[in-house]
């Protein structure tokens, strides 16, 4: 049971001012015995619908007292006056407007209870609309910042491989797509005069876990292992791959993860000659 949703609905508050029906005060009985909370809770209220009540209480006045005593000390068959001075008598005059007083503050300060969680509610349901549309806007600001570390990671790598594409110093080799991989392509940056191999797997699908795809270079007629990669979907980096100071023609292969010591010929993906 949700004991704050309980006490939120202001059921004690009706089984501390005597109302509600009596199945009503019997299920809030059950659980005042079940739940020690909602003892303290209703302890609460009723202290302060007593404090409530007392300082709103209003004395009546004398000459309304003087007639209620003279009515009282008729129907007992003695006289006023010889009632009056009994001292016992006074703690008879003070009950009647006491109790009227504790129903009279009772009722406001249920009253004033009322207006109160009223105006509570009110505030609470807007303030949570703000709530929601502050994290409305949260959310959308982080999404957006994500969005832009993407984009400008994107950027950065074409920016890169523009820049390593446009060098006068690098050789430009495409690598077309074989048998097993018509529609694949790739691209091979090489500096004939630092060696560096840079490999753009431009157009190539992803590979299984248990594969990788590696990198040969023809150089005099035989195959030179120049790396292994992985391709993802979203692949777009340039690979920095082996140097080699000399080579015709440049080839990958999908091959076991780790690489081969030669190549897979059936499984050739792509292939490119050096042009002079």
């Amino acid at each position: 049971m949700n004991l704050q949703e309980y006490i939120a609905s202001g059921a004690l508050e009706t089984y501390a001012l005597g109302l509600g029906t009596e199945a009503e005060r019997r299920e809030t009985e059950r659980l005042l015995a079940t739940y020690p909370e909602l003892r303290e809770e209703l302890t609460a209220i009723q202290a302060g619908l007593e404090i409530y009540a007392s300082v709103h209480a209003v004395e009546p006045p004398a000459a309304l007292r003087d007639k209620v005593l003279t009515a009282m000390h008729a129907s007992e068959g003695a006289p006023a006056a010889e009632k009056e001075e009994k001292p016992t008598e006074t703690v008879v005059r003070s009950i009647a407007p006491r109790k009227s007083n504790w129903t009279m503050g009772l009722a406001a300060a249920w009253g004033l209870f009322v207006l109160s969680f009223g105006a509570a509610l009110f505030f609470y349901t807007k303030w949570q609309d703000a709530e929601k549309g502050y994290q409305g806007l949260l959310a959308e600001k982080t999404q957006l910042a994500q969005q832009f570390e993407i984009n400008q990671a994107r950027y950065n790598v074409l920016a890169d491989l523009n820049k390593t594409l446009s060098a006068a110093e690098n050789k430009i080799i495409r690598l077309n797509g074989m048998p097993a991989a018509p529609e694949a392509t790739a691209v091979v940056a090489w500096n004939s005069k630092t060696g560096e191999v840079k490999l753009w797997a431009q157009a190539m699908p992803a590979n299984e876990s248990d594969k990788q795809y590696q990198l040969w270079a023809i150089v005099d007629g035989k195959a030179v292992d120049a790396g292994v990669f992985d391709v993802s979907a979203s692949e777009m980096t340039m690979l920095d791959m082996k140097t080699f100071a000399s080579a015709q023609a440049f080839a990958v292969t999908l091959e076991p993860r780790g690489g081969s010591v030669n190549p897979t010929m059936s499984a050739m993906m792509v292939l490119g000659e050096v042009k002079s």
